[in-house]
């Protein structure tokens, strides 16, 4: 168990760690109903019940090879587009967000994340967070194989704010991108197994 003695600044993963990542996924497979409804005159309903279908079937990856292959004339890069730039429909809990305000008075709170920055970047606005967070760094942003665990994403952190690792606390629901990726730096850990574990720290 982490020390808060020590701790001075707050490290927060974003995806089901603030929110759950379902609702990102929904969201965007709706944009992606909605525009493929409008091109092949199926309704938006339709297609996102297929979208859904594939998602529970074989999780993610496959999901838009489905629609290809179901619908003709349909271009999988022209969905990936959609999906990826969509801006999503997702919120905090408001609970969520009075644990954030809380932490904010007394520690220093950035947000670290994976993911392509462009899409997170949109989850990002979605939600609001810059209003709430002092820096948020995309761990890709110089390459997808700089993504957590990889330490250059955490030392890049280290070095903005001057804090020893210590003195810095990992919040995340990942065990090998979070947990095990900060502590090899030296940082102290949350995990989070649930989104409402973040009420614990409160």
């Amino acid at each position: 168990m982490f020390s808060w003695i020590m701790i001075k600044l707050l490290i927060f993963d974003l995806d089901n760690t603030l929110y759950p990542e379902i609702g990102y996924v929904q969201s965007g497979f709706w944009a992606v109903a909605e525009f493929l409804s409008v091109k092949i005159g199926v309704k938006a309903e339709k297609i996102f019940a297929d979208l859904m279908g594939s998602f529970e079937k074989h999780g993610r990856g496959k999901n838009f090879d489905y629609l290809v292959e179901k619908y003709l004339n349909v271009k999988k890069e022209e969905l990936i587009k959609i999906y990826r730039g969509h801006l999503p429909k997702i919120e905090l809990k408001e609970s969520t967000w009075q644990c954030l305000e809380n932490l904010k008075k007394n520690h220093t709170i950035c947000l670290l994340t994976n993911g392509w920055p462009e899409v997170q970047k949109q989850k990002v606005k979605a939600l609001g967070l810059e209003k709430i967070f002092d820096k948020i760094f995309y761990a890709q942003e110089d390459g997808e194989e700089f993504k957590k665990p990889h330490p250059k994403a955490f030392e890049r952190i280290i070095e903005y704010y001057k804090f020893n690792p210590e003195e810095i606390l990992m919040i995340g629901d990942d065990e090998e991108a979070d947990m095990m990726g900060a502590s090899r730096v030296g940082m102290q850990t949350f995990w989070v197994k649930e989104i409402d574990d973040i009420k614990k720290l409160c």
